[in-house]
């Protein structure tokens, strides 16, 4: 269920309410977007880069970012390239 406020812009009718979506879910998608970043770009830095070797956790979590940085190597920008277009879309997700 989305939750919505009622508002009203300045000038409108007062039978004009719309309903739009709350304040703070900029603010949240940004945080998340930043949770994921840090996490996965943890993870790379501490050595976990090889996609052969991941553990269970890791592949679940990390999916999205796996997937993308595998076809964007096939597709063939090089390793370090495939490894932000990862980050980027475990953010994303």
């Amino acid at each position: 269920m989305k939750t919505i406020i009622p508002m009203q812009r300045v000038g409108e009718l007062a039978c004009a309410a719309v309903d739009r979506p709350r304040r703070g879910v900029a603010r949240w998608a940004l945080a998340g977007f930043g949770v994921g970043v840090v996490a996965v770009s943890a993870y790379l830095l501490l050595g976990g880069q090889h996609v052969w070797n991941v553990p269970r956790w890791a592949a679940f979590v990390f999916y999205p970012g796996l997937a993308a940085g595998v076809q964007a190597n096939q597709l063939g920008l090089s390793v370090y390239a495939s490894s932000v277009v990862g980050v980027i879309s475990v953010g994303l997700s």
